[in-house]
């Protein structure tokens, strides 16, 4: 993990934000109406997007690979956790790809950057303090 000063609110908040994921993708679909025809693929492709770039500027560079498997892992896990269920979710290899191409965006502007969003955040507000 990366030496951040915030490090413990960076993580806490990357789990709370995932746990809230993992609650919306299993809860008793609502009564909301899609956007478009296929905007459930386009919310898990932005929803793993979010994610990666999170975790992908929590790890070293080095780890970029393992935080990509682990996000994809997640995301088995919830399609198998939605095909047990019974409030109406229904396990879709679609989602997988759309979760797999938001992973894959966020591991590319990841690789990118010079440095981690969040060691720029934390720098611009040392600078704020003095």
């Amino acid at each position: 993990m990366r030496a951040l000063r915030w490090r413990a609110f960076w993580l806490v908040a990357g789990l709370v934000g995932t746990g809230c994921g993992l609650y919306l993708a299993l809860r008793p679909p609502g009564a909301a109406s899609a956007w478009f025809p296929g905007s459930d693929k386009l919310e898990h492709a932005l929803s793993y997007l979010a994610m990666g770039l999170w975790f992908a500027a929590l790890f070293e560079r080095q780890y970029l690979a393992r935080v990509a498997l682990g996000l994809f892992l997640f995301g088995v896990l919830v399609e198998i956790l939605q095909s047990v269920m019974p409030y109406g979710r229904a396990a879709e290899w679609v989602d997988l790809l759309a979760n797999g191409i938001g992973i894959a965006l966020a591991i590319g502007v990841t690789a990118s950057l010079r440095e981690s969003w969040m060691h720029s955040i934390e720098r611009l507000l040392r600078a704020a303090e003095s």
